[in-house]
């Protein structure tokens, strides 16, 4: 006849209790992971433009700049930035490139991407020409990335910037 013993009982109840409480923490890991994705996601966006002025010549420099605010309270890393649009009804898309406008036409380097905002912080870059604006129909624009996730700009602020280039 087979009978338990109390040291059977204390296995059971042993790997009864080891099952639950790795089961919680499975449970708890998906929880924060969700929470930590969640946050990564609340990147603020605003589009506003800006007239550079060349201190030798005079000439201005409209140029667009993206405002970023994260708003969550993990870190947002930004890699790039594309857009896609049509021009004369041939499709259109690109990258501004990392580089400060206008002076990267000129040779002048200042690096603006790759950029790593902690909770709380912004950031303005300026890199966006107005011929994007301009010259772009359905212009759609977002940022990529460090977890390969595109964070796309209200299309309102596009055609509010939109006009304001065309009145420039």
């Amino acid at each position: 006849m087979n009978c338990m013993n109390t040291s059977d009982w204390i296995g059971i109840y042993g790997a009864i209790l080891s099952t639950l409480i790795a089961i919680a923490a499975v449970f708890r890991w998906t929880i924060s992971w969700r929470k930590r994705e969640t946050e990564k996601k609340k990147l603020g966006t605003e589009l506003y433009l800006l007239n550079k002025i060349d201190i030798n010549t005079k000439k201005k420099h409209p140029v667009v700049v993206i405002m970023l605010a994260n708003l969550g309270s993990e870190r947002i890393s930004i890699k790039g930035i594309e857009y896609s649009g049509s021009k004369s009804g041939m499709p259109s898309k690109g990258s501004p490139g990392w580089y400060e406008e206008p002076e990267a036409r000129y040779g002048i380097q200042k690096r603006l991407l790759p950029v790593v905002l902690e909770s709380g912080q912004t950031k303005d870059l300026p890199i966006l020409s107005i011929g994007i604006f301009s010259h772009n129909d359905d212009l759609k624009i977002w940022l990529n990335t460090f977890d390969d996730e595109k964070v796309f700009l209200d299309e309102s602020d596009i055609l509010k910037m939109k006009d304001e280039v065309l009145k420039c």
